[in-house]
């Protein structure tokens, strides 16, 4: 089954089990927001998206019971870890800024007892 929408980035069938039985839950993996309390919201995409998973659910026959969408946080977490290594590329490893913040403390309370003409 496919899901036509640009904002489909997976999809996978599930089974949710409570006291009144089971259902097959299709699960919609998208990059929109879709908290609309949020300004990233968009409501025409969401539509759009709904609409097209909805198309899909219908064409499946009745194999599955709900639609369940759900954002992803992937591109986030990217954007983080690429940060995050431009840092370490600027400052250098975490071991090698702590020994040279270490060493210019030491350097600097030297200076500062010199000046208080103790040793």
């Amino acid at each position: 089954m496919t899901i036509e929408n640009p904002n489909v980035k997976g999809i996978w069938t599930t089974i949710e089990v409570d006291e009144e039985g089971t259902e097959t839950v299709l699960i919609v993996e998208t990059d929109l927001e879709l908290n609309a309390a949020l300004p990233a919201f968009d409501a025409a995409k969401v539509d759009a998206l709904i609409e097209a998973a909805t198309k899909s659910f219908a064409a499946s026959g009745g194999t599955f019971d709900r639609i369940h969408l759900v954002p992803i946080m992937k591109p986030a977490a990217k954007k983080v870890r690429k940060a995050a290594k431009k840092v370490v590329k600027k400052v250098g490893s975490t071991k090698k800024v702590a020994k040279e913040a270490k060493s210019s403390a030491k350097k600097s309370a030297k200076k500062a007892a010199k000046k208080r003409g103790k040793p």
